[in-house]
């Protein structure tokens, strides 16, 4: 039944295309069609892919692919029963977690708390936005993790197998996403508060058990280092200070707690929060510090309260506290974990009040419940209208955040992707005028390539190559920028300048598929045949989805087959 009300409240967004990072991190991964899938998902890859050390993720996604295509409705159907999976792995959590702590309707606590939890609209983000399964697969672990270790307390002679099947979900939960990491610490709080009456108690039945997954998590963590992701997270954190960071942090985490009272506004990647005073930040630091210490306060009646509290802040740590990611300082799928400690809280502070007055509660809490759903389910579905195409919900967006230069950048591409030249040099000017103030150079140079592909539409090579010229200037480092610059400089007939911009570039950069067609586009019109031939012949074997190179291969054969290059 959850599940068929989540499917009717999701539908709209359902056969909305792949947007944003879902387009290189499952339409144009090449590790998805390699020879060798499995082994390259699990090596190293470029910082903008999302699977880098998040093998679980990959994986399902490259099956989702070979079984249903590159058919988005699949992807997020899929997306759809791993957060309804993870909603029935709340409830078996908090079903078996209330019975031990002797919470007040137990059965009615975890009904409750699963249904709210995954008809809650914070979620939308994380089950539309397929790229962010990272995060649905990272909850789901975790909760199974905890319903494990609950389960074999259960069931005694049982309980070690229970317990290897804990561990086995643990790392299952790490290997989906980084901010897992956090996890043994929860399941040793619930085995000292729900599960043993002591510390001593804990050590004396469970050690081997704890210093066994703390081995297992060392050498995962060590591993998860090695990737990009690590060396993006450096990268980027010269971009900010950590103070900085924790101070727009504040601002952040409170814009969550308020979302989950109140779902609105809802903007899909949302951008950089300034904060330029005192109070700016201190409002919300302080807010945050006394509802800690409310928490703080419940826990010293009823111990399990740590249980919650300590996965919100476990979960949100590695990207809300101190570690600063400044070009994504806020993600309301962040939330999706969190969330759950947070109605787990406020559901059991509500029953435990109805408590007293259990014949008249129960029908009560019934009715509210079942029109607070209804209602979730609504909001829902209208925020599942914003994903019906890319430019709607880029949008949505700038509606809600004027200032989002990211968001111009994407809507203007949403709308060249669509054809609407027009309306996508509308939303460049708009993204120029935002950003004259900020002056980002990925902004600007961004902005130009997306201006010298409109010229390249409208055949206007002059303009593109300018365009390009002004894009390679703030973004000096990207390829793709030099190789758009070649080929603005071949359409005006002039080769042998093409072969000075490819022989530029980096030696890998030069080596990739399109840099090569390129330099076969310059060598054959230089009556360099054979050399030619030879440059293009790896690109040629290449099967891609990528509609840039598929452009150029298709010209490079218009070319070679005697025809005009192709415009």
């Amino acid at each position: 039944m959850l599940f068929q009300a989540l499917l009717l409240a999701y539908r709209p967004a359902l056969p909305s295309p792949f947007i944003y990072e879902d387009l290189p991190n499952i339409v144009y991964n090449g590790d998805f069609r390699s020879a060798t899938p499995l082994a390259d998902i699990l090596s190293a890859h470029p910082t903008s892919q999302q699977f880098d050390r998040r093998p679980v993720a990959g994986v399902l996604s490259w099956l989702n692919l070979r079984v249903t295509g590159l058919n988005a409705s699949s992807f997020r159907k899929v997306n759809l029963l791993i957060h309804w999976l993870a909603a029935g792995a709340a409830g078996a959590v908090v079903l078996m977690a209330a019975g031990r702590a002797g919470a007040s309707f137990p059965r009615l606590l975890a009904v409750t708390v699963a249904g709210v939890w995954a008809l809650h609209p914070i979620h939308s983000t994380a089950v539309i936005y397929i790229s962010q399964r990272t995060e649905l697969l990272m909850t789901l672990f975790f909760l199974l993790a905890c319903a494990c270790l609950l389960r074999g307390a259960q069931c005694p002679e049982q309980e070690g197998r229970w317990r290897l099947l804990c561990g086995l979900c643990a790392l299952m939960c790490l290997l989906s996403k980084e901010n897992g990491a956090g996890l043994p610490l929860v399941l040793l709080a619930i085995d000292r508060l729900l599960i043993c009456g002591s510390w001593r108690e804990v050590w004396a039945k469970h050690r081997v058990f704890h210093l066994s997954l703390a081995v297992a998590w060392l050498a995962a963590l060590a591993w998860i280092g090695q990737g990009a992701r690590f060396g993006e997270v450096a990268h980027l954190s010269g971009l900010g200070t950590t103070w900085d960071y924790f101070k727009t942090e504040c601002r952040v985490v409170r814009h969550y707690f308020e979302l989950l009272l109140w779902p609105s506004p809802l903007v899909f990647a949302p951008g950089p929060r300034g904060v330029e005073t005192l109070s700016d930040w201190l409002p919300s630091a302080l807010a945050l510090t006394a509802g800690f210490e409310a928490v703080a306060l419940m826990a010293r009646r009823r111990p399990w309260v740590w249980i919650p509290w300590l996965a919100i802040l476990i979960v949100l740590a590695p990207t809300s506290s101190f570690v600063p990611l400044p070009l994504k300082p806020s993600f309301d799928c962040r939330m999706h974990l969190p969330a759950l400690g947070v109605v787990v809280l406020a559901a059991a502070a509500a029953l435990r009040r109805m408590a007293a007055a259990k014949s008249r509660a129960l029908p009560v809490a019934g009715g509210v419940l079942a029109a607070l759903l209804a209602v979730m389910a609504v909001v829902i579905d209208q925020r599942a209208r914003d994903y019906a195409r890319p430019e709607t919900i880029w949008l949505d967006t700038v509606m809600k955040e004027p200032e989002n230069v990211n968001a111009w950048l994407n809507l203007a591409a949403s709308l060249y992707q669509g054809g609407h030249m027009a309306q996508a040099q509308a939303a460049l000017k708009e993204l120029e005028s935002v950003n004259a103030s900020s002056q980002l150079p990925w902004a600007a140079g961004e902005s130009a390539s997306m201006s010298a592909l409109i010229a390249e539409k409208a055949e206007k090579w002059p303009e593109a190559e300018s365009a390009w010229r002004a894009a390679a200037e703030a973004l000096p480092g990207q390829v793709y920028i030099r190789i758009g610059q070649a080929r603005a400089v071949f359409r005006q007939n002039r080769p042998a300048d093409v072969l000075g911009i490819l022989e530029a570039l980096p030696a890998d950069a030069a080596a990739s598929p399109s840099a090569m067609l390129w330099r076969a586009h310059a060598l054959y019109a230089l009556g360099r045949t054979e050399e030619a031939l030879q440059a293009a012949l790896p690109a040629e074997r290449q099967r891609t989805p990528d509609p840039q190179l598929t452009a150029d291969l298709e010209s490079w054969r218009t070319l070679r087959d005697g025809g005009a290059p192709s415009e």
